[in-house]
């Protein structure tokens, strides 16, 4: 592992301040701090150019879906650094080194121009370089490349902390001979069937109770004294539907380290809206978790309440249809308040 050399002749008031090992040690701690301003700058700024080196940048990957042999692989969303190696003239060594360097402009044009000595050294002899907290610089595939500190690569994906890659198998279901089914197409019929009538008897309870002509008909054949009108609407009121609904709260919370199933997400509350009442439609229970990354504000689509990975993964085969490829599984970070639509 390389480490910066500056035993290069250098200017005489240099040679008189410095010398030796003393010289050797002071330059390295300098480019330590610096090594840490890069990393500073590229997390505030997306994407800076170093003199001697190339371009940095910082790209955002979306979550995505991968099909395998086996099933599925779902891929967390995650930000990464891009290196252009090809060097640039009007890099950002000098500004850098004298805004989180505390160093004056002559002193900040000196180290920059140092420091483009050596990296220009090690990138045309492929000296493997090391910058503390940022990342190194070796050869990859037979180019001249970068590779993030993970420490470095750990602040990048802060946002997501947590998120991991989800393998899931899907389930094969074994050919059955004539009007035979598989198990879970039985139990996903028979669902459907008794919520049919379940649906259908409660319609038939709330068409007796609220119809004047069906109302007790057995009392007026039974009992001798004429049953007036009045007398035969009299019944027990029925609670409205929608009092019912309204027992069941708007906004729930997910417990940190529990498990959720991500559905999509958008940055306009509009969409978001329009998507949830979409997937509710189709069967979906989805609340809301908006997210803020960045001074931007992201609202996430969600499904489901987990105490683990597993069980997460396991209720993601049996949702009803309609999601995204891109769906994954976040465990919550904290204690997080999950919204429905009247919530927000």
């Amino acid at each position: 592992m390389s480490k910066i050399d500056f035993s290069d002749p250098a200017p005489a008031e240099d040679q008189n301040r410095l010398s030796g090992v003393d010289e050797q040690q002071a330059m390295q701690g300098r480019l330590d701090r610096f090594s840490g301003a890069l990393a500073g700058e590229l997390l505030a700024g997306g994407v800076i150019s170093v003199d001697g080196l190339g371009t940095f940048s910082v790209i955002h990957e979306h979550a995505k879906r991968e099909t395998t042999t086996s099933g599925s692989r779902f891929l967390p969303p995650c930000n990464r650094v891009i290196f252009d190696p090809r060097p640039t003239a009007r890099g950002e060594s000098a500004r850098i080194a004298a805004e989180r360097l505390d160093l004056n402009a002559d002193e900040a044009s000196r180290f920059a121009k140092s420091l483009t000595d050596m990296f220009e050294r090690s990138r045309k002899q492929s000296i493997e370089l090391r910058l503390s907290g940022f990342g190194s610089f070796t050869m990859i595939d037979g180019h001249y490349g970068f590779r993030p500190d993970p420490s470095f690569e750990e602040l990048l994906n802060s946002a997501y902390d947590g998120l991991k890659t989800i393998d899931i198998q899907e389930r094969q279901d074994l050919p059955v001979s004539g009007g035979e089914k598989s198990s879970g197409n039985f139990n996903k019929v028979a669902a459907a069937i008794i919520a049919a009538v379940l649906l259908a008897g409660g319609g038939y309870f709330l068409t007796r109770q609220h119809s004047p002509e069906r109302s007790v008909p057995s009392v007026v054949t039974t009992v001798s004294s004429p049953v007036t009108p009045t007398a035969a609407n009299v019944s027990i009121p029925v609670v409205p539907a929608r009092n019912i609904a309204a027992a069941e709260p708007d906004s729930v919370t997910l417990d940190k380290g529990r498990f959720t199933v991500i559905a999509a997400t958008f940055s306009s509350l509009k969409t978001v809206r329009q998507e949830l009442q979409r997937l509710s439609e189709l069967g979906h229970k989805v609340r809301i978790w908006p997210v803020t990354d960045s001074g931007t504000k992201y609202y996430r689509l969600v499904i489901g309440d987990f105490d683990s990975q597993r069980s997460a993964s396991d209720s993601v085969k049996t949702m009803p249809r309609g999601l995204s490829k891109n769906i994954y599984i976040q465990q919550a970070p904290k204690n997080v308040v999950l919204y429905g639509e009247n919530g927000l």
